[in-house]
């Protein structure tokens, strides 16, 4: 575990994207029985934030968006790359968007 925080300048979007897919997954998503989460990137160079959203379906054991802030490892969410340090994305509790039906949005910006 690195103690470095990630320069992400040199990182493309899709190497950024898998990485937090994979975090969310293991430190939100399967914690809290949440499938097939659908995660995209919002990339601001001139601030240097990256947010990440992420769209969820809400089934029958799953929490729903009103549930979501509330949930064990949803406040924030840690990517790591040994070679590249760690980089932590944060929850932003007023952009938790219902989509319509069952589907909500969740954004993560980094810190």
């Amino acid at each position: 575990m690195s103690n470095v925080k990630m320069n992400t300048s040199n990182m493309s979007d899709n190497e950024i994207l898998e990485l937090f897919e994979k975090s969310f997954i293991n430190q939100v998503a399967e914690p809290n029985q949440i499938d097939e989460p659908e995660v995209d990137i919002n990339r601001s160079f001139s601030s240097n934030t990256i947010r990440m959203h992420v769209k969820l379906y809400g089934m029958a054991g799953t929490p729903t968006a009103s549930e979501y802030s509330e949930i064990d490892g949803a406040k924030s969410v840690r990517i790591e790359r040994a070679d590249k340090g760690y980089l932590d994305f944060e929850l932003v509790e007023d952009e938790i968007r219902t989509l319509g039906g069952n589907e909500y949005q969740v954004a993560y910006d980094s810190k």
